[in-house]
């Protein structure tokens, strides 16, 4: 058996080596000159976005040199999304020169509607990289090979929105799951209506989960259940591009954190260092909240309360940035009680992915929290099962989350080549 295997291998690996030397020689002589001229005198592009779209928009935009490393580009392109006051999201490219390109900059942008297919979408954005690209791609020999045509469109009027900016989104989804010994089930469903203006923002949003998970131990059943309802509600009120002020309100209830009703409301004011216009780009807003809060309690606290009324503050600075060396975001917050300031917790949250060298990139997630505000916690002994299924909210000081990951390419610095044979 392990010299069948054995010679099955080589033969494997035989043919594999066949293959590969197989000359492509007719399709290199067709395209030689051609890549040839594309590498020494065309345009090199950096695509800064999900990978999702290279494939497409190398067919597309062909007469431009793709590189795989930012530092060897004379362009860097920066693909952005923001979501809308409509459901849909805004995409910005950012055309950065480099080298001989030096202070060539640029930006373009559109907004896609929600109900948009992924074709529409990324075949508006290579239009809008078409376009981006022309004054680079003009001082190249490939300019000689284009041309420039004008579709004249119809007059068109304002319309008039009747919904008058309002949008509303209804979802209602689960699952099921399951094998001899265990099943799940998952149930939620929400509402949503919003209304974005530059001058004011509505939010409004209302929910409910349910989920239940079933354990066959020992010819026995553990049934674990829980259920959690919401309503949110934010307006916000613009006074220049560097500050805005606002209120929230939300009622909640959830089983596992002990909790029949929740209502709170929070005036709030933020300030952003960064014009809010540029904030595709960059932004670092400080935000300030005071609460007040009204709890009802499904059991009675670890503090002995069946009810309270309570009031805190919150304070919290967050960083976005999507430049050339990569994207970061980063928020810094912290809360207290006014009853107790030893009633407090401390939040930090990072996403970081940096591009240190040429082909070597690092990215860094994580979540970091101080906890010493837990007032709603059932009071006793939690169970072995609702420790282990957590079904209940459990007292602690502190929970974390933390990922990072390194990668490191080499090889030909040229991306051009599209082949979906055997897909990617």
């Amino acid at each position: 058996m392990l010299s069948d295997r054995a010679r099955l291998l080589r033969i494997a690996i035989i043919a594999t080596l066949v293959l590969l030397s197989i000359p492509d020689s007719a399709y290199a002589r067709t395209t030689e000159a051609s890549d040839s001229l594309l590498q020494t005198r065309g345009t090199r592009v950096f695509l800064d976005m999900p990978t999702t779209y290279h494939d497409y928009i190398r067919t597309e935009i062909a007469y431009v040199n793709y590189v795989r490393d930012r530092a060897l580009a004379q362009v860097h392109i920066l693909l952005t999304e923001e979501v809308t006051g409509g459901g849909g999201t805004r995409y910005t490219l950012t055309f950065m020169g480099n080298q001989d390109f030096a202070g060539i900059n640029d930006t373009l942008s559109f907004c896609a509607d929600p109900l948009q297919s992924e074709e529409i979408v990324r075949s508006t954005i290579a239009n809008l990289l078409k376009r981006g690209l022309m004054r680079y791609v003009a001082k190249t020999p490939f300019a000689d090979f284009i041309t420039i045509s004008f579709k004249k469109q119809a007059t068109t009027t304002a319309a008039r929105d009747k919904w008058d900016y309002w949008v509303f989104s209804i979802s209602s989804q689960g699952y099921v799951q399951g094998e001899k010994t265990w099943n799940n089930m998952w149930l939620w469903s929400y509402l949503t209506a919003n209304r974005v203006t530059p001058e004011l923002k509505m939010d409004i949003s209302v929910g409910t989960n349910y989920g239940e998970n079933n354990f066959d131990v020992s010819g026995s059943t553990i049934t674990s259940i829980t259920r959690s309802q919401y309503f949110s509600g934010l307006i916000v009120k613009s006074i220049d591009d560097h500050w805005s002020y606002g209120l929230s309100t939300d009622l909640n209830a959830s089983s596992y954190n002990n909790i029949n009703l929740l209502a709170a409301v929070a005036p709030a004011v933020e300030f952003n260092v960064f014009p809010y216009s540029a904030s595709t780009r960059r932004q670092l807003r400080v935000l300030y909240k005071v609460y007040y809060e009204r709890a009802y309690y499904i059991e009675e606290t670890i503090y002995g309360k069946v009810q309270e009324d309570l009031g805190k503050q919150a304070l919290s600075v967050t960083w976005v940035a999507r430049e050339r060396w990569g994207s970061v975001t980063t928020s810094l917050s912290g809360s207290h009680f006014f009853h107790d300031f030893k009633k407090n917790r401390l939040a930090l949250t990072c996403d970081l992915s940096l591009k240190l060298a040429k082909g070597f990139s690092v990215t860094l997630s994580g979540q970091a929290f101080m906890l010493h505000d837990l007032l709603s916690p059932a009071k006793g002994q939690a169970s072995y099962e609702d420790i282990l299924l957590r079904r209940k909210r459990i007292d602690t000081q502190y929970n974390y989350y933390f990922s990072f990951g390194l990668q490191y390419s080499f090889g030909s610095i040229y991306s051009n080549v599209v082949n979906p044979r055997f897909g990617n």
